[in-house]
């Protein structure tokens, strides 16, 4: 076929520009020659260069750099704190704090005390000249721009899958097999045929919009490898799926498997770490089976079973409330009683009523490893700490997450902070306000006649709710959303509906569901399901997702894969086409800042690509062009990078104070948000109802303005609320409020209250219309409510309450629920229980494996991607496992020993290193692990042969609520390798 050229003027000529530079793609500059060396002499020459902000992306902290070019060649990396021209507001807060002096008022609280206003924020480290900082994954960046292994060219197979039989073509006859290859699938097979795994952080929109316009819902990306788990967990407790700690101005910080001093999240955590060290001396506690860099710098290290920890947090919960005695002075029962909802039940299940086993520190060491001395000590700790007036921080990570039981164990820790009040308060966990430029509209050839996008089918991996569109028959025994029941083989209907697989999933999908269902051909609920083509965008999906073969058998079963990489990955080598990835260094992206207020940094590019190539997001446009999807134009911006990015931002800060324009941002790299909308905002859970324009309870009347805005979700008619001066209002817009409720507060003319119980506990919610038990829930309200009175807004939980008892769980596992994840009732199930029930980990000890095996990471590397790095593995170039020296004695390993990691999946070999650093209680009963991301056998030279993969021997499951790669979880044995 011919490229498209009808939608946006893509033909060989004005492709061809962007590939021009082609020719020279093998040809090293004496610049990169010089830098290629890791000898290089340290630079002290800046004259006749210039610096030039941007974003990194070595890991996924996207922390602030600015770039020293000379000459077209970058030759030093900086942190944005440098700022080397001394511009103003031009340091990014990744680097610095994720905390600000709010501007706004403190809510309902005290403004002394253990509610002050934070004295550790980003503008005082600012005021105080913090330098800023940057890993040495930031640093080594270098290294990896001008990568020699780095591909150079598209690359077609000519071999067997994996056989890394590859011939380069030209950047057209990519670009032309690519678009054949996936419209004769689409043609064929129908979209849906075609899935979609791309990074999370990196030019994701033009991404979404291409499987948007094919008509395909099968787009996943990384983040169900990384936290999905923690943000359902947190999602099922405070309706916020991804706090952050403000460990800066805490006083008592307990966290639990998070390796935040090494494998940094974000660069500014070993900042506010150490200034809150130095500034309050907080106490600081922390649990992890391995003794890692972050174990190093606490007071105090817990060493738990794996996948225990939610027996351990139960624990404590029931011995710091005995401790309490029924006081309300040990915790913070004024927060509970106001903001908590299912306390009761709670308490219950913990002191045994639910199950005949009370929760004690007793059954925690039983479960736990940890003693009970210990978890007894903790908790009284904890207590006086709050008694004290003390700010206590808890947090969890993919310690806790990566294991079968991670929604119900994470959500067993966040009742501590429940407990505690330790949340969106100063020095606890704080709900960020975060914000970023959106897609673009979606173009009109993209919808159907009622605006929504137009899907081939359902998503084949469980994270959605399906209806049948199509006749369709299962392998498995099937109930759906009606209780109407489909043996296997029986036709089921159009129109049929069945409930998603996974109770608390993510956006980003489930991968380990996906590579099932490319390997059987078959969706979640066991309907043939035509898998056909595989696109993968800075994904290394072999290593990446757990039970390596199996990803394998997945690749195999494939047609036509595209895959779009710096190198020549695992994943690579299965492709049938390899696209050259961009640099972080060359290409454009929005990094909305990980911080507690709003701020963005740009990823803009610091040199142009020295391979002569073009960034992905590129590409792609070309690509959407090529196969003839509408909107891939200059019309509609989808047509160069740079544009693309610039409208984003246009259409973004309107709605701020802060309005700087793109070609500022460019000069800065950074956004921070000023004036009513800026800093750090707590309490807002506490925060008074405002009305505001809501689709689901008003809509707008009219021919002319001004238009009324009156109750209901459609007219005519209905009580006029306001007027607008708009036909067409978004959610959140304000509006002109009629003079009658210009008070604001409680309006009895077009609100209600219900009485409602939710774990144990009577509570009053605040709804939209006058009918009872209906409505549009606005808020927490009391048993009465006058006129006018303001009442807060709650949390953004299904019952605006912060939940020790989940609602949502609650309506799968109660008595006639019509709940049946994936066309099976779970009626019963305690996996479902709406309380944080522990069970322990589906995959633990045997007595064939009696062993615990997990895995890390360190901050030398990030996922499985930086293994090229030859400064990085100078720094770290091996996994070794680490075994308790008692273990090792019994085995008789000695430090630097080959040994064999053997589970029910699978071996691997891999030298081992003695260390007391790893829970250990037995012969029969210890941790072994490593660092993850090792045992290469492609990417480039430095990495290869380089250390274990720990993929081979995982089982590959995905975590029950929110569908989370386990990682973490599979008992082995271990013993000598001989030769």
């Amino acid at each position: 076929m011919s490229l498209n050229s009808q939608k946006s003027g893509t033909n060989r000529r004005s492709f061809l520009k962007w590939t021009s530079a082609g020719v020279a793609a093998s040809l090293f500059p004496l610049s990169f020659r010089r830098l290629g060396s890791a000898e290089a002499a340290q630079l002290t020459d800046y004259l006749g260069g210039a610096w030039v902000p941007s974003c990194c992306n070595m890991c996924g902290g996207q922390c602030g750099i600015w770039g020293y070019v000379k000459g077209g060649t970058l030759q030093k990396i900086e942190p944005t704190s440098a700022n080397p021209y001394g511009l103003t507001d031009a340091v990014n807060p990744n680097n610095v704090a994720n905390v600000n002096a709010p501007t706004t008022a403190l809510g309902t609280f005290s403004a002394s005390g253990r509610d002050a206003a934070p004295l550790g924020t980003y503008s005082a480290a600012i005021a105080a000249n913090d330098v800023g900082r940057l890993c040495c994954k930031g640093n080594s960046a270098l290294k990896s721009v001008y990568d020699p292994d780095r591909l150079k060219t598209p690359m077609k197979r000519v071999g067997p899958r994996g056989s890394n039989q590859f011939v380069p073509i030209s950047w057209e006859q990519a670009l032309e097999e690519c678009a054949q290859n996936l419209g004769r699938i689409k043609n064929t097979h129908g979209a849906r045929s075609i899935v979609w795994f791309g990074e999370d952080h990196s030019f994701t929109h033009i991404q979404q919009d291409i499987m948007d316009g094919l008509g395909s819902p099968n787009y996943h990306n990384h983040s169900n490898l990384c936290d999905t788990s923690r943000k359902a967990h947190y999602l099922a407790t405070i309706g916020a799926d991804r706090p952050l700690a403000d460990f800066e101005n805490a006083d008592f910080v307990l966290v639990w498997g998070w390796n935040f001093l090494s494998a940094l999240k974000w660069i500014h955590l070993a900042a506010i770490f150490s200034r809150g060290r130095r500034d309050r001396s907080f106490k600081f506690v922390y649990v992890d089976p391995v003794f890692n860099t972050t174990a190093s710098r606490a007071d105090q290290w817990i060493a738990p079973r794996p996948g225990s920890d939610g027996a351990l947090a139960l624990a404590l919960a029931k011995e710091l409330l005995d401790y309490d005695a029924g006081t309300g002075s040990k915790y913070d029962r004024a927060f509970v009683d106001q903001f908590t909802t299912g306390l009761t039940a709670y308490r219950a299940y913990l002191d045994g009523a639910t199950d005949g086993q009370p929760k004690d520190a007793a059954w925690g060491a039983a479960q736990s490893g940890v003693a009970a001395a210990t978890i007894t000590a903790l908790a009284h700790e904890l207590g006086d700490a709050y008694a004290a007036g003390k700010r206590i921080c808890i947090d969890t990570w993919s310690g806790p997450g990566h294991h079968t039981n991670a929604t119900q164990g994470g959500r067993a820790i966040n009742c501590l902070n429940l407990l505690l009040g330790g949340v969106d308060r100063p020095g606890t966990l704080v709900i960020p306000q975060r914000n970023g430029p959106g897609r673009l509209p979606a173009h009109a050839s993209w919808k159907d006649a009622s605006g929504k996008i137009k899907y081939d089918g359902w998503r084949l991996d469980g994270r959605d709710d399906v209806t049948i569109n199509g006749p369709a028959t299962s392998n498995r025994d099937l109930v759906d959303s009606n209780g109407v029941a489909y043996p296997a083989g029986t036709t089921i209907p159009v129109g049929t509906k069945f409930h998603k697989k996974y109770a608390i999933s993510h956006g980003s999908g489930i991968y380990v569901e996906a590579r099932e269902s490319m390997i059987n051909q078959r969706d979640f609920l066991g309907v043939e399901y035509p898998v056909k083509a595989a696109v993968f965008v800075f994904q290394n999906f072999l290593m990446s997702t757990p039970n390596t073969y199996r990803n394998m058998q997945a690749l195999n079963m494939m047609d036509f894969i595209m895959c779009l990489d710096t190198h020549m990955s695992e994943t690579a080598q299965f492709a049938d086409i390899v696209i050259p990835g961009s640099s972080f260094l060359e290409r454009y992206d929005y990094n909305a800042n990980w911080g507690t207020f709003r701020s963005i940094g740009l990823r803009q590019p610091v040199i142009d690509s020295w391979i002569g190539g073009m960034s992905e997001a590129q590409f792609l446009m070309h690509l959407g062009s090529a196969l003839g999807i509408g909107g891939f134009d200059a019309a509609n911006y989808r047509d160069v990078d740079e544009r693309l990015t610039r409208r984003e931002w246009e259409i973004f800060r309107t709605q701020w104070s802060n309005q700087m324009d793109f070609d500022t941002l460019k000069q800065k790299g950074v956004w921070i948000e000023s004036g009513s909308k800026g800093g750090t905002r707590y309490h807002k859970y506490a925060s008074s109802f405002s009305l505001k324009y809501d689709s689901k309870w008003m809509h707008v009347e009219g021919t002319a303005a001004p238009y009324e805005v009156r109750l209901g979700v459609s007219g005519p008619g209905g009580l006029l609320i306001g007027t607008a001066s708009a036909a067409v209002l978004k959610d959140g817009d304000s509006f002109t409020i009629d003079s009658a409720y210009a008070g604001g507060g409680y309006q009895s003319a077009f609100m209600h209250v219900d009485a409602v119980s939710y774990g144990g506990d009577p509570r009053y919610l605040v709804r939209s219309g006058t009918t009872s038990g209906s409505g549009v829930t606005l808020g927490i309200g009391s048993a009465t409510l006058a006129n006018g009175q303001a009442f807060p807004v709650g949390f953004s939980t299904e019952t605006k309450f912060g939940q020790f008892w989940s609602k949502n769980l609650n309506d799968y596992f109660v008595t006639g629920s019509a709940k049946r994840p994936a066309g099976a009732s779970v009626v019963g199930d305690d996996r479902y229980h709406p309380l944080p029930f522990y069970l322990a980990p589906e995959d633990g000890p045997t007595p064939e494996y009696p062993l615990y095996f997990v895995s890390w990471k360190e901050v030398e590397h990030t996922h499985t991607r930086t293994f090229n790095n030859p400064w990085l593995m100078e720094m770290k170039g091996e996994n070794k496992l680490y075994v308790h020296p008692s273990l090792a004695d019994s085995l008789g390993l000695d430090e630097d020993d080959l040994a064999w990691v053997e589970t029910p999946v699978n071996r691997l070999r891999v030298r081992i290193h003695r260390t007391p650093g790893i829970h250990y209680e037995s012969t029969t009963l210890a941790t072994v692990g490593f660092v993850r991301g090792f045992g290469h056998w492609a990417l480039g030279e430095t990495a290869k042969g380089r250390g274990a993969h720990d993929g081979w021997i995982l089982p590959g499951k995905a975590e029950i609520h929110s569908g989370q790669a386990v990682h973490k979880e599979v008992p082995c044995r271990i013993y000598k390798a001989r030769f």
